[in-house]
């Protein structure tokens, strides 16, 4: 399968220098490309030339790129208007410490998405140079930046010009392929663009099986004949049918031959991203409103990238179509992936650096997201992990800390998801109506608006999602069985909303939504970041936990512990995975709208989660991509009922008959979990 880049359904501008447009700012010429060509996603802008930055030889001030302060203007000044900042340099090899210090220079700014690196066989590129020089440039470029950032190459295609640049030395360092297509330059009139995208697309596949390729198509003007607009429309269209997405050399002044709006118009009437590939046309995503919901599900994942397939997670998340996803301890595959959904879902990044402390002061841990954003500008980065008021830090130190970190974040315009409270920290109702948490709310609001942040939290249950909410006693887990499996006493929203003191592990958050109605606000979105089930901890207190571990043996996890709390509710022959679907099912449509997300914790092969690990148990990700959106009603209207799925009636089951094969499986591994000797070792397999 070919591989996911930066460039996938997307067409992108190439700038080359000011003084071929007509703008005389950045600013001026990103809100210019967003009008009038609603269809491209960003902008592709000369970094360097040889040794030298691009400015050298700019005429514009205002948009000569002279080092990474003057990149940084326009990654700013593009995301402004949506749009994304990618870059491209002509490599010559005459100083290769120097032309390779540029480039991995630009690659370090933050929202830099991607790199072109243009070598051609000319006396003004990299003509004559040897095999040994294109390996010692490509070497140092990549030692200077990040593994995982993208290179493309991009180059003449024809005839013997690969050879001529030595392309097997570049190859092995690149993710992506540009051949150069300017069919109006290679053959004025004579060829077709189709038939010239055909042959040099044709020929990179087989220069590098595998590597995805990116054309880009010339619309400037040979010999003062101008490209016809048709030609454009065509060219476009057939690039992206047939390839990963397309780049247009280049932006701004053609001369007297075309000018710059028949060229904007000519590219703005072409296909978006998606239509050549069969799908409707579509404009670039805009940001989110703020606390609007994403298209899609709600029941999302907590990924831990480091260990999963990345390509499958990102196979069926796309499926899926869920609001909201997080990643751990990649911040660059949250980019990717945010890049894969085209910016549909909201993604979240947690970083492997300890998260756990509210005492980082705010000025480092803004340094470090600064460094983060880099690699992953479009994500919302995670902070703090599960803050619980201490003796040296008791709850109203702990908010004011929270308060001083949401307002840095929106004062420097950082994109971050801040709290994620544990399940365990219970916000208690004499607070809240104290006007503890007030100050709170109100920055929280400013924070998450125009999209600029959301509020997290981690919420549990043990083995029944419904139970933790809408005044449910801890002692029906034991005493009342029925009651609780019973659909009928699964709370709704109505009784959510009327009580909110008596949601303890789930759905805490409405205490604060209730608080803010009273203080005639709106509330602010939030994200479960965790999401699921576990051994709760005041269970313990209640002697239910060892009630069911004298019975069942330790249970621990989702894969241990919901088949023996299943049996112990519904009975011995109840199907667990089908189960925990109508209790999602149930979560999409109780959970007010003000909640964008909630992420299963966790979807991973890391063996820390082992027991955790969703995505071992056979039959999950069908019956995930099978979950039917829910239809929320809108938080704050307390008393407003929403209905839930009633037996017999379940959507979801439906959906699941087709995977009967994938049931008995899961029956089987339960009763080899049953009839094992020790409840603590991992499944086999």
């Amino acid at each position: 399968m070919t591989a996911t880049t930066p460039f996938d359904d997307r067409i992108l501008w190439v700038h080359w220098q000011g003084a071929r447009v007509e703008e005389g700012s950045i600013g001026e010429l990103a809100a210019n490309i967003a009008r009038d060509t609603p269809n491209v996603s960003g902008l592709l802008v000369k970094s360097s030339d040889g040794a030298h930055w691009q400015g050298r030889w700019d005429s514009k001030p205002a948009l000569a790129v002279d080092g990474p302060a003057s990149l940084g203007l326009w990654a700013q000044r593009l995301a402004a208007q949506g749009l994304q900042l990618h870059l491209w340099c002509v490599l010559q090899g005459a100083q290769p410490q120097a032309e390779a210090a540029r480039v991995s220079e630009a690659c370090q700014v933050a929202g830099v998405r991607s790199m072109l690196l243009d070598v051609e066989g000319g006396k003004a590129y990299f003509g004559g140079r040897s095999a040994a020089d294109a390996r010692e440039v490509i070497s140092r470029i990549r030692a200077g930046i990040d593994p995982q950032f993208h290179l493309g190459l991009n180059f003449d295609a024809r005839g013997d010009h690969p050879r001529r640049i030595h392309i097997e030395e570049w190859l092995p360092h690149v993710q992506s392929l540009h051949p150069m297509v300017y069919h109006h330059h290679f053959s004025v009139g004579q060829r077709s663009v189709q038939s010239w995208l055909d042959e040099i697309v044709t020929t990179c596949h087989r220069l590098a099986p595998g590597l995805p390729v990116v054309p880009m198509l010339g619309t400037y003007p040979v010999h003062d004949k101008a490209v016809p607009p048709q030609e454009i429309r065509a060219g476009i269209r057939h690039a992206l049918a047939i390839a990963s997405g397309v780049t247009l050399f280049r932006l701004g002044n053609l001369g007297a031959a075309c000018s710059p709006a028949e060229m904007r118009q000519a590219v703005a009437v072409a296909v978006g991203r998606q239509a050549a590939r069969g799908a409707a046309a579509t404009a670039r995503p805009t940001q989110q409103n703020p606390g609007s919901v994403a298209a899609g599900k709600r029941i999302g994942l907590n990924i831990n990238a480091a260990e999963v397939d990345k390509g499958a997670v990102l196979a069926h998340c796309r499926e899926s179509g869920a609001a909201s996803y997080l990643v751990m301890n990649d911040c660059g595959f949250a980019q990717r992936l945010h890049d894969h959904l085209e910016g549909r879902s909201i993604i979240v990044a947690r970083s492997d650096w300890p998260d756990d402390t509210t005492s980082i002061p705010v000025g480092d841990l803004l340094a470090r997201w600064t460094e983060r954003a880099s690699h992953a500008p479009s994500v919302y980065h995670y902070f703090p992990n599960e803050p619980i008021p201490a003796a040296d830090c008791p709850l109203p130190e702990l908010l004011r800390r929270l308060v001083a970190l949401m307002r840095a974040c929106r004062e420097r315009g950082v994109r971050a998801c801040i709290g994620n409270f544990a399940a365990g920290t219970v916000i208690e109702e004499a607070d809240v109506q104290a006007g503890m948490w007030d100050e709170f709310i109100r920055e929280a609001l400013a924070f998450t608006a125009g999209g600029g942040g959301y509020i997290g939290f981690h919420e549990y249950s043990f083995g029944v999602l419904p139970w933790g909410c809408g005044g449910r006693n801890p002692q029906d887990l034991i005493s009342q069985p029925q009651r609780v499996a019973d659909r009928k006493h699964w709370p709704t929203q109505a009784e959510i909303l009327a009580t909110p003191g008596a949601n303890w592990h789930l759905l805490r958050s409405t205490l604060l939504a209730a608080r803010a109605k009273a203080l005639a606000l709106p509330m602010f979105p939030v994200l479960v970041t965790e999401f699921g089930w576990d051994r709760m901890p005041n269970l313990e207190l209640e002697g239910v936990i060892p009630w069911f571990d004298q019975r069942r043996g330790r249970t621990r996890g989702p894969l241990l512990q919901l088949p023996a709390l299943s049996s112990h509710w519904f009975g011995p022959d109840c199907d667990p995975l089908a189960l925990a679907m109508e209790q999602l099912q149930w979560a999409e449509a109780t959970y007010p709208n003000y909640v964008k997300g909630m992420h299963l914790f966790t979807w991973s092969y890391n063996q820390r989660w082992r027991e955790f690990n969703y995505a071992a148990w056979p039959g999950a990700l069908a019956a995930l991509a099978a979950l039917p959106a829910g239809t929320p009603a809108p938080g704050g209207k307390m008393g407003e009922e929403q209905p839930i799925a009633q037996p017999g009636c379940s959507a979801v089951l439906d959906a699941l008959d087709g995977i009967e094969a994938q049931v008995t499986t899961i029956r089987q591994w339960f009763a080899r979990q049953a009839a094992a000797a020790s409840h603590d070792r991992p499944p086999a397999g």
